[in-house]
């Protein structure tokens, strides 16, 4: 039985990161907002309408990983505990840091692993 996953419920936990889709194939979705394909790791159905992103699941990667896309342009906010990055096409990146460490530099490259995009419905 698959659960179903409401763009209001993700929106109400704290997913900051949520777009509109267009489904390209059973593992592909492209989102209308930021202008990415992404490789999923759930079979899509045709009732999604929409994917989410948690602020805190990107990883750095390189050019050519699975679900990659660059940072040219990305502004960084630096708050006591995290680092806060705003992408160009609006993706929202958190990320954890000691209070401390006050350098920082954005990777060329972020990626999202299949397994941490959430398909939603309306």
């Amino acid at each position: 039985m698959r659960i179903q996953k409401k763009v209001q419920v993700a929106r109400l936990t704290g997913c900051k990161n949520i777009s509109k889709v267009e489904i390209i194939d059973d593992y592909h979705i492209k989102s209308l907002e930021w202008g990415i394909t992404f490789e999923v790791a759930e079979k899509i159905s045709q009732d999604i309408t929409h994917i989410g992103i948690r602020a805190h699941d990107f990883l750095p990667a390189e050019k050519d990983d699975i679900n990659s896309f660059d940072t040219i342009n990305a502004t960084k906010l630096e708050i006591p505990f995290e680092w806060q990055i705003t992408l160009a096409n609006g993706l929202w990146w958190k990320l954890d840091k000691k209070i401390h460490d006050h350098e920082f530099v954005i990777p060329d490259y972020l990626k999202v692993d299949p397994k941490n995009i959430i398909l939603l419905e309306e």
